[in-house]
């Protein structure tokens, strides 16, 4: 969002003359889309290289070489994605404001700080192999395709009046630790921990919950099984067949799509779901794979789709990765599929370091250290229609523990962070595109040293797999939730979690393996990865519908994906109302109202569904439950309180409601929650009109997808997708992130019978060309749930061809 209003300040003028030169910016945005056919020469290609692509824009590349293979993987990446691959390495290297003005100074300093640029240069000198060779080769075809279209660049380039500056290793693997500080910032919420540490312990207790009756690890135990835990969660919501797992959901789960709606004060999560199932669970004896991860929703998407062939067949691999990485990071080859989601460890320190008055010294044990200090210089771009920049000097200071990330009532801290480490994300998923068997996969992630990610792993012999692969930091004493006194040392790391020792399942019982960034681990498991587990209750529900299939398809995967029950919001809804009926069965002087409130979400069966009128009022309701609860006891610390496993608080409060959160002054619960449904009601009849049957959850759950420049007026009806009305919820299994930002930014579906049959949606199109067919081409589909083909054999490949392109060596 930042740097969408960055964007905007600095392109506002621009967008004034565009808006009179709608001639120029027909020309401008066509004759810049890439060459799709034909032959075109390129200098730095050893021998010709081909590239088909299908009718959803997804380019299959042939080359006779991995040197040429990585090269032309650049070189058309970048004919889609180049503005999208400039953004996000400016980001990650703190050079955005150059380009976007002072609006970006505070995030370019931030990543200063951080060290991404230094951190990727003594990274890089380590490489060695196909690994460096893909890095460097990817990074030659990106630059080839800037000098090839010499000038004629995408629109925005333009717009912004700058050119890329030629591509570098250095830039593919800054973007690896933008996505590791993405998807593993946990500091911040060692510090909330610390704004609240002066609660009552049950409160805070509540607040900052690590466990649910809920969970389902699937590795180590908890002292309940898996089987008691299940049937318990059934107890009060029906057995299967009556409640949320119906008679549909024993062969699949009810089709249905969505976005994300109860958000309130909740955090922006990077969620994702996976699952594999093996061949005793499928219609073809072979197992499935299923994959969504979740992340900021925007044009173009985080994903580009495309395949990577060798003549020879020593690679052949397809799927997805970033745009500015060389590989693929999700998908298949021909014999293995893989997918990730977070898992989220708590691999963040932050260490209160004493300085001296000089600034330059810190306290070490009983004596003094010279802290690390160097300048740097962020260029600023100057307001207005202009290209000129500032300079602005800053100062970076680190530790023994790391750069100094915040200066707060004095108290300067240090981030101790696995991605500060000399490595680079890149070269596990190099090899584990040629892995074969799953020896040769969990080989590969050995040296994966994070963002920790729990990969699902099937492949053609009907094996099934998981593994938690990443760095986790093993400390002296402590857990690293709370700032730690950074002089005495007690709570320094001293090594990372032995690979062998990481959460890994190979071929369970059970026929399925599930992620959903939940509590993976149970409580017998030593090793210490988090406090900071994100709800269960996707992976509840993912487990709830594969626990009784036995006839999985790719379809009945697909719409799994697309589930839209709620958890926390059907729970909710359960409870209020059987509170409902018991006051007005008991004659209780307010019946009218609750008679009301159960016209709304006394039958509803927890799907948010576009037309449900019963999830807008549960969803509202619940929102306004939560906030008068949490003000109650917290006063204007509530706004503040936004935490990873804040449902798991949420459904414990209204299944439980202690006393001890009843607000002051109020006589019981009841009241807390018909005040909820009355204000709700009000507030829906002000913003939805008068008429109860208009208030369609479609409504309060619209999303456009924008473009970095679309917040500009009169760019936005150019460059924004229309508005979309969406189903689903943060806890459903189509976790669509409305309020929040995020959600599903694929969905992949594997079939290991035939990988002919594996699908793939993104939530636009393939390409970041504006005036491209392929720029939102998807969209609808990903809406709905549907999904679309992602050709693999040579055949199938042949066959879907709309275009075909001859990259040869020039001169």
């Amino acid at each position: 969002m930042f740097i969408i209003r960055a964007l905007v300040a600095v392109t506002s003028v621009a967008a004034l003359l565009l808006a009179a030169a709608g001639t120029w910016y027909w020309r401008a945005s066509r004759s810049c889309l890439p060459q799709i056919s034909g032959t075109l020469s390129l200098p730095g290609l050893r021998a010709a290289v081909e590239v088909r692509r299908d009718a959803r824009g997804i380019p299959h590349l042939t080359a006779e070489s991995a040197e040429d293979l990585f090269f032309a993987q650049g070189f058309v990446t970048a004919q889609d994605r180049m503005f999208q691959m400039d953004i996000l390495r400016r980001d990650a290297l703190g050079e955005l404001s150059e380009v976007v003005g002072i609006d970006a100074v505070g995030r370019d300093v931030r990543h200063r700080r951080l060290g991404y640029r230094a951190v990727c240069e003594r990274a890089y000198d380590k490489l060695t192999g196909e690994t460096r060779l893909a890095m460097d080769r990817f990074a030659e075809g990106v630059t080839a395709y800037v000098a090839h279209q010499d000038g004629v660049l995408p629109f925005e380039f333009r717009l912004l009046r700058y050119e890329p500056r030629p591509w570098t290793p250095i830039d593919t693997m800054a973007i690896g630790k933008l996505m590791a500080e993405q998807l593993n910032t946990t500091y911040e919420t060692d510090l909330l921990r610390a704004e609240f540490s002066d609660l009552d312990p049950a409160l805070f207790a509540d607040l900052f919950p690590d466990h649910s009756r809920y969970d389902v690890p699937i590795f180590g135990e908890d002292p309940k099984s898996d089987d008691e835990v299940f049937d318990e969660m059934l107890g009060p919501l029906g057995k299967a067949g009556n409640g949320p797992v119906d008679a549909t959901f024993r062969t699949v789960a009810h089709t249905v799509e969505g976005p994300d709606a109860s958000a309130g004060a909740e955090p922006l999560v990077q969620g994702s779901n996976n699952w594999v199932v093996d061949g005793s669970r499928t219609v073809s004896h072979k197992p499935l794979l299923a994959n969504d991860p979740h992340l900021p929703l925007a044009l173009p998407p985080i994903w580009y789709a495309m395949q990577l062939t060798l003549r020879d067949g020593s690679l052949d691999v397809a799927g997805v990765t970033f745009p500015g990485a060389p590989g693929i990071v999700i998908g298949h080859n021909r014999r293995i599929a893989w997918g990730v989601t977070n898992f989220g460890p708590d691999v963040q320190d932050l260490f209160a370091e004493q300085f001296d008055e000089t600034g330059r010294r810190y306290k070490v044990g009983d004596g003094w250290a010279e802290a690390t200090v160097h300048s740097e210089v962020v260029r600023v771009r100057k307001p207005g229609f202009t290209t000129e920049v500032e300079e602005w000097p800053i100062e970076i200071v680190s530790t023994r523990h790391g750069p100094i990330v915040k200066d707060s009532g004095g108290v300067k801290y240090a981030l101790r962070w696995t991605a500060l480490d000399d490595v680079s994300e890149a070269p596990p998923f190099l090899a584990v595109n040629r892995a074969g068997s799953w020896n040769e996969f969990t080989e590969a992630l050995r040296s994966y040293p994070g963002p920790m990610q729990s990969f699902v792993y099937a492949d053609v012999d009907g094996n099934i797999g998981y593994y938690a692969a990443g760095n986790v930091p093993i400390r002296k004493s402590g857990d690293g939730i709370f700032p730690v006194p950074g002089a005495n040392g007690a709570s320094d790391w001293t090594g990372y979690v032995p690979f062998e020792q990481l959460p890994h399942a190979f071929n369970p019982s059970a026929g399925y393996l599930i992620s959903a960034n939940n509590r993976i681990v149970g409580d017998s498991v030593r090793e210490f990865y988090t406090k900071m587990w994100m709800s269960p209750f996707r992976a509840r529900r993912i487990r709830d519908l594969l626990f009784v299939a036995t006839r999985m398809t790719p379809d009945e995967t697909n719409r799994i994906q697309n589930d839209t029950y709620s958890y926390p919001d059907h729970i909710f809804a359960r409870t209020v109302a059987k509170l409902a009926e018991a006051r007005v069965k008991a004659g209780d002087p307010e019946s009218k109202t609750w008679e009301s409130l159960l016209e709304f979400i006394g039958g509803w069966d927890g799907r948010l569904e576009i037309d449900s009128v019963s999830a807008t009022v549960a969803v509202r309701m619940r929102r306004q439950f939560v906030d008068r609860v949490l003000e109650g006891r917290l006063g204007a610390r509530a706004t503040q309180y936004s935490y990873y496993g804040r449902d798991t608080f949420i459904v414990k409060l209204i299944e439980e409601r202690p006393a001890r959160w009843l607000p002051d002054g109020v006589a019981d619960w009841e009241t807390v929650l018909l005040d909820a449904f009355t204000a709700t009601r009000d507030n829906l009849t002000r913003e939805l009109g008068p008429n109860p049957s208009t208030w369609r959850y479609g409504r309060i759950n619209t999303l456009v997808l924008a473009h970095p420049l679309g917040r500009i007026p009169r760019l936005a009806g150019l460059l924004n997708l229309p508005a979309m009305e969406l189903d689903g919820g943060p806890a459903s299994i189509k976790a669509l992130g409305v309020v929040r930002g995020s959600g599903p930014s694929m969905r992949l579906v594997v079939d290991l019978a035939d990988f002919d049959r594996t699908t793939l949606v993104l939530p636009s199109g393939n390409s970041g060309q504006h005036a491209s067919e392929h720029y939102g081409d998807q969209a609808e589909d990903w809406r709905v749930g549907r999904t679309g083909p992602l050709h693999f054999t040579e055949g199938a490949v042949a066959s879907a061809t709309v275009a075909v392109l001859r990259l040869e060596p020039g001169s």
